[in-house]
């Protein structure tokens, strides 16, 4: 299965690249301020609530599409970032199944988020227990999100941010429209340093007509321009 994430920070990139680092973070930390939001039945009564999910575990977030116009924009500091294909060997998702597994002792779920227009009901509260009930909060989202098409791997009950997932490899790397030639070739110096299998392309896009088309060309074909 392949998975995009999309970058604005160059800081970590050679542990990135070379280790296929990948890094999460508490929904806390995310743009959408109903994040985890639920209705919870209590004594024949509905409470809208957001528990804090900082208790339960961190998110690392990817779509299915390197060439998002909207995700470079929002996530890839407008178009000057880059974004990173990854292949994950044994994961593979469906509509309704997610895939659950251990790392380091520590249970990880990667799911696709589902897109409702109501929030999500739960019977009780989460606990801090791994459960449907609480993995359900990481993978639910308000219809106006739809765009991101947005699939996590969510660490539960760990207070880790970075790990190294097993059969997993980077294979693509795409520069956004506006990315600084000097990132490029310190990407490129990395990869060829590491003698790493890892393909570099440009993305820009044109207008034909009314319509937006996307060109991905290899990175070479820019440098030669």
């Amino acid at each position: 299965m392949k998975l995009y994430k999309y970058y604005s920070n160059y800081d970590f990139v050679e542990e990135t690249i070379t280790k296929n680092t990948l890094y999460f973070s508490s929904v806390e930390k995310f743009n959408d301020p109903y994040e985890s939001i639920c209705n919870i039945n209590y004594k024949n009564k509905t409470h809208t609530m957001i528990p804090n999910p900082k208790m339960f575990g961190n998110v690392c977030c990817f779509c299915q599409k390197p060439d998002n116009y909207l995700l470079w924009s929002h996530y890839a500091d407008n178009h000057r970032g880059f974004c990173i294909e990854y292949e994950f060997d044994k994961i593979r998702l469906t509509k309704e199944k997610r895939y659950e597994s251990l790392i380091n002792s520590n249970k990880y779920v990667v799911g696709k988020v589902k897109y409702q227009k109501d929030a999500l009901k739960c019977n009780k509260l989460p606990s801090m227990e791994y459960s449907d009930n609480l993995c359900n909060l990481f993978f639910h989202k308000f219809p106006m999100w739809k765009y991101e098409n947005e699939v996590r791997i969510v660490l539960f009950n760990s207070k880790i941010n970075k790990i190294t997932l097993p059969n997993t490899k980077i294979t693509k790397v795409f520069f956004g429209k506006n990315c600084d030639k000097k990132y490029m070739i310190r990407i490129l110096h990395i990869i060829n340093f590491n003698q790493l299998k890892i393909d570099l392309y440009h993305l820009d896009y044109h207008l034909k007509g009314n319509r937006m088309i996307v060109f991905q060309r290899p990175l070479d074909w820019y440098f030669e321009e």
